[in-house]
């Protein structure tokens, strides 16, 4: 799953102190979060989780 920011200007108004919540309940699944926010945008969420086979 990737998430990009739905405000024109690349900002996560009122949203980053929840990336910190997604970090906590991605982790105890044993999944990953990588942010990334290049000069000139845009910022992305990258969520990755195990799949059960």
């Amino acid at each position: 799953m990737i998430m990009y920011p739905t405000d024109a200007s690349g900002e996560w108004p009122g949203y980053w102190p929840g990336i910190a919540g997604i970090r906590r309940r991605v982790t105890s699944l044993d999944g990953g979060t990588r942010v990334t926010s290049p000069p000139g945008g845009p910022t992305t969420l990258e969520v990755t989780l195990p799949c059960a086979s």
